[in-house]
């Protein structure tokens, strides 16, 4: 019993790394920890979504306040501030459903912050999205 905790609790650390911009491997992670307690699928689910939900949630909020934390990156941003604007614009908090992707996640919940989307709709669209890959990717270990 005391194994499963300290894999559930390194399955929220490499969620919260993997759903911030540091690179991560919770996928990794989530799949060994499978292979190891095969019958608490559902808290390993819950354990590392609820990880990475939290580091998407700190994403959004650097990129909220970048104006104050990092002026150089947001200065950059700005510059570029009309095509991305216009993404935002144009499919609005929809694009928190893609912050499950490897790769564009992350950046797209930063730039969310940064043109202040409306955070609690942003959480559940990212939360849906996060949990249907994970919960995607223990369908396809056990059953395949």
């Amino acid at each position: 019993m005391k194994t499963l905790w300290y894999i559930l609790i390194g399955l929220f650390i490499s969620g919260f790394v993997s759903g911030s911009l540091l690179p991560g491997n919770s996928e990794v992670a989530l799949l060994a920890a499978l292979f190891s307690e095969p019958n608490n699928y559902l808290g390993l689910i819950l354990a590392v979504t609820l990880g990475n939900v939290l580091g998407g949630v700190f994403t959004y909020y650097l990129g909220f306040y970048n104006r104050k934390l990092f002026p150089k990156l947001f200065q950059k941003l700005a510059e570029k501030s009309p095509k991305y604007e216009s993404y935002v614009a144009k499919y609005g908090l929809w694009i928190a459903l893609l912050t499950w992707a490897p790769v564009i996640g992350d950046p797209l919940l930063f730039v969310m912050g940064t043109f202040k989307t409306k955070p609690w709709p942003t959480f559940a669209l990212m939360t849906m999205g996060k949990t249907v890959r994970y919960g995607v990717l223990a369908y396809l270990f056990f059953y395949t």
